[in-house]
């Protein structure tokens, strides 16, 4: 996962907390979610994590 932040820092973006739950959901994915997919197992993670 340490790949993906700094892939995101070097794009220029901020590494908050609710990115970082989107990283760990996509990381431990072991299908192809769908963004709703992605948005319900990351709500179980941090219930603030809005669309």
């Amino acid at each position: 996962m340490a790949d993906l932040e700094e892939l995101c820092a070097k794009a220029g973006l901020k590494m908050t907390g609710q990115r970082r739950t989107i990283l760990q959901v996509l990381n431990e994915a072991g299908d192809h979610p769908s963004v709703e997919d992605i948005y319900e197992r990351a709500k179980t993670l941090d219930p603030s994590i809005s669309m």
